[in-house]
Parts: structure tokens; C-alpha cells; sequence
């Protein structure tokens, strides 16, 4: 999620896997990085792919003071 996010980066999907669970997915930003309560924050989508079944979801993530992004905000994308 922190090399998708980064301000400083290209703005592209960034893919990711955990063999221990075998869950994968990839994260998108939406749009560019904003200032919001003295911290920057970034709107993202991600897909996970997980044995019961994919997940789609939008988000936001702030960089705390402690150097990390921290979800914000995260809800399922509905599907029509």
C-alpha cells in the first residue's frame, strides 16, 4: 500500500501476495495526494482475491506522524 500511495510516486497499481494466506491483490491510487488535519492522505481502490471470493473497495489512507499509512476510510465498492 506504501509504494502505491507514495505522493512521490507514478500513480500506478501496485500488485501484492501474502503465500502465507494465499490471498492476493492490488492497490490503485484515485488521484493525488491532499493535506488533510496536518497529515497527507490519499484516496486508493483495491481487489483482493481470496478463496471465498474477490472483494472490491475504495479507501483512504493518511501518513501518520509516526511515518506510516494508516486506513482512514474503507468501504465495499457496490456493484450494480
Amino acid at each position: 500500500m506504501a509504494t502505491a500511495l507514495d505522493p512521490q510516486g507514478n500513480g500506478s497499481t501496485v500488485g501484492w501476495d501474502n503465500p502465507d494466506t494465499g490471498i492476493k491483490g492490488k492497490f490503485t491510487p484515485n488521484g493525488q495526494a491532499y493535506p488533510e488535519n496536518g497529515v497527507v492522505c490519499r484516496a486508493f481502490s483495491v481487489e483482493i482475491e481470496l478463496k471465498s471470493g474477490d472483494k472490491s473497495l475504495n479507501g483512504k489512507a493518511c501518513f501518520d506522524k509516526d511515518g506510516d499509512w494508516t486506513v482512514a476510510d474503507l468501504k465495499p465498492i457496490k456493484k450494480t
